[in-house]
């Protein structure tokens, strides 16, 4: 008796809008996971810049902190409205818009003469990737049709995504050290051209949606205003309490923003989120879990940088040479992932990568003063590795699978905003938690200043680990085994 095949569990991911022009599906893989890469690069690119910068354009920390966050913040807050434009314009010129917008403000940043012309221009950055990053995903269901080759070339943006935000650090301490802090972002500019110049030889040019080309300002205005008072408020928080007229008075405001979204979003006639489209068990799901994990993820990167410089005493190239043990492990474990979830579907791959990633963090909470790299690091680096390779690729193939083709923008876009946000709030989060604990410490032991950094971290990754935590019981709760996905929400 022939043995039962393995079901197909990826075949209701989006397949191809209506298309025109030659298609050559390999070589736009390879352009949009350049794409891809250089988003997520941007992220992780600073971070072991940062004291550089810091010092040579005058910074103090709170400064050196948005030189991220305004990055992460506004490419956060933008991604919704830059997956409906996608959905509504045509995917591909959105796409390209978005490539030379980023390139640009690259070339700015790299030119930045003061930190409030670098801040400025890193929010910039961070609309040209809000623009083009929901376009990625959608642009490889429409070029890879087939269910068994999209699964693939999902792995392999997986794989690159999680490359990109690991091999920032490296790439950041190699530029830092040899050819200076503008290199890290004029590194995107050559990437950014090639794209430009070979994707619309490579790609199909997408029928944009027959539907009114109306686009919902006050939702993303609404929902950015939100986060960046959020994230200005957590940031503030060591310096001023939390009781501080300026804290909980941008906390508040915050919220109410956030509160004003929902209701602009409920009654807008063509809004940026469609509440109905979180309907959707499976995006709803992986909104959430992904949300919750890319909390923690995105800020352990960057603490991981600044602990091994400030306490082990790493220069920013061996920094990224240690953490690069995971960059490997990322990439290998997306290749496992893309072979084996057409089998198992996205959960049981999803809730072992959360794990790893829960067991690493809470191995960063115990890290030593003065540890060895081969006994204290590596063993968590590699699980954090593998965390992240599991659950970037299931994250996205499980948001994605019931989808409508004509809202994949959208909902890439709710994908990627998650990301985002959990991102941005989360490195705000770590960074009051660290200071806080470190500042606690430090009035009862004035003269132990190590020490004082060594517990402030330890608080740090213990919340982070917490969050690792909720992700795995979002998931659990999520994504059950029998659960069946609903018909795809209008």
């Amino acid at each position: 008796m022939a043995a039962k095949p393995a079901p197909d569990h990826t075949s209701t991911i989006p397949g191809p809008a209506t298309t025109s022009g030659r298609r050559q599906p390999t070589a736009a893989l390879v352009l949009l996971c350049l794409a891809q890469f250089m988003v997520l690069l941007d992220v992780s690119i600073v971070n072991v810049a940062l004291p550089t910068i810091g010092t040579q354009l005058h910074l103090a920390d709170v400064g050196i902190d948005w030189v991220v966050n305004a990055y992460a913040v506004v490419f956060g807050g933008f991604l919704l409205l830059g997956g409906r434009t996608g959905d509504l314009l045509g995917r591909r010129r959105t796409f390209l818009t978005g490539v030379a917008l980023f390139t640009l403000a690259s070339l700015g940043c790299g030119l930045a003469a003061t930190g409030t012309e670098l801040i400025a221009l890193r929010a910039a950055a961070g609309f040209g990737a809000a623009v083009m990053a929901p376009a990625v995903l959608s642009l490889i269901a429409e070029n890879f049709p087939e269910p068994h080759e999209r699964a693939r070339a999902i792995g392999i943006w997986g794989a690159i995504s999680g490359l990109g935000s690991g091999a920032g650090m490296l790439l950041g301490g190699i530029l830092t050290s040899t050819a200076g802090w503008p290199w890290v972002f004029y590194v995107n500019i050559p990437v950014g051209l090639l794209i430009l110049a070979a994707l619309p030889r490579v790609t199909t040019r997408s029928t944009p949606a027959a539907a009114p080309r109306t686009f919902d300002a006050p939702g993303a205005l609404t929902v950015t205003g939100a986060l960046l008072l959020l994230v200005y408020g957590l940031s503030q928080a060591p310096e001023h309490g939390w009781a501080s007229p300026a804290v909980a008075g941008c906390l508040a405001a915050g919220a109410a923003l956030l509160a004003a979204f929902v209701r602009i979003e409920a009654h807008a006639a063509q809004p940026l989120l469609p509440l109905p489209l979180l309907r959707i068990p499976s995006l709803r799901g992986a909104a959430i879990c992904g949300g919750l994990l890319y909390t923690g993820a995105f800020a352990v990167w960057v603490q991981i940088a600044v602990y091994l410089q400030r306490l082990w005493h790493y220069s920013a190239v061996r920094t990224g040479l240690a953490i690069l043990i995971c960059n490997i492990a990322i990439v290998l474990a997306a290749r496992l992932t893309q072979r084996y979830i057409p089998r198992t579907g996205p959960r049981p791959l999803l809730l072992t990568g959360i794990v790893c990633l829960a067991l690493a963090t809470a191995a960063y909470a115990r890290l030593p003063l003065h540890g060895s790299y081969a006994v204290d690091l590596l063993a968590p680096l590699l699980l954090n590795g593998l965390g992240l390779g599991l659950t970037s690729v299931t994250v996205a193939a499980a948001g994605m699978s019931d989808v409508p083709a004509d809202r994949s923008g959208t909902a890439s876009g709710i994908l990627n905003t998650t990301r985002q946000i959990g991102g941005a709030i989360g490195l705000a989060l770590a960074g009051t938690v660290a200071a806080a604990g470190t500042s606690s410490y430090t009035h009862h032991h004035p003269t132990q200043t190590d020490a004082a950094l060594l517990h402030g971290y330890h608080l740090s990754f213990a919340l982070l680990a917490a969050l690792a935590v909720a992700a795995l019981l979002a998931a659990i709760t999520l994504f059950r085994p029998t659960n069946r996905t609903s018909a795809a929400a209008r």
